[in-house]
């Protein structure tokens, strides 16, 4: 399972995106992180099991990019790729995600991203998500759920 949350006093515009993200990323759940330090959400996420942290952070008041932790045993690092965030559209429509929900991966970078979301291809599946090296997808039955523009950084 996977953590979703935001830097610390996040927009509105990236709180949204951050729930919305725990909406379409199988197997995840959004934490309002509130006054939590780094290590107190590295320390939730062990007590609960999971395994990756991903930070939805602001530019500007606006989502500025995407990070994301492994977590080990006893050990955490920050994972190699992140996604700067150019632009970034959500769709009215409310996705509906049963708990244990697929994704089919597909695109050039897709490999990255799946490192990112920690996400397994599952190519029977309703959501879609498209990778590319310009910007990142999701939809369902064609209707697009989420769409950024974004550059793939390296650390």
């Amino acid at each position: 399972m996977i953590l979703i949350t935001t830097g610390r006093k996040p927009g509105m515009a990236s709180r949204r995106v951050a729930r919305r993200l725990s909406a379409l990323v199988p197997h995840s759940i959004y934490l309002t992180r509130g006054k939590r330090s780094v290590d107190e959400l590295i320390d939730y996420a062990r007590t609960e099991g999971l395994r990756k942290i991903i930070f939805m952070n602001d530019y500007h008041g606006n989502p500025g990019e995407i990070r994301s932790i492994s977590l080990g045993k006893n050990e955490w690092d920050w994972d190699k790729h992140y996604l700067k965030i150019q632009n970034i559209t959500v769709s009215e429509n409310k996705p509906r995600k049963p708990f244990d929900s697929y994704v089919a991966v597909k695109g050039k970078e897709s490999n990255i991203f799946q490192d990112i979301f920690a996400m397994e291809n599952e190519e029977d599946a309703d959501i879609v998500f498209y990778g590319e090296a310009d910007h990142f997808l999701f939809e369902r039955e064609g209707k697009e759920l989420l769409r950024a523009k974004i550059k793939i950084m390296s650390e």
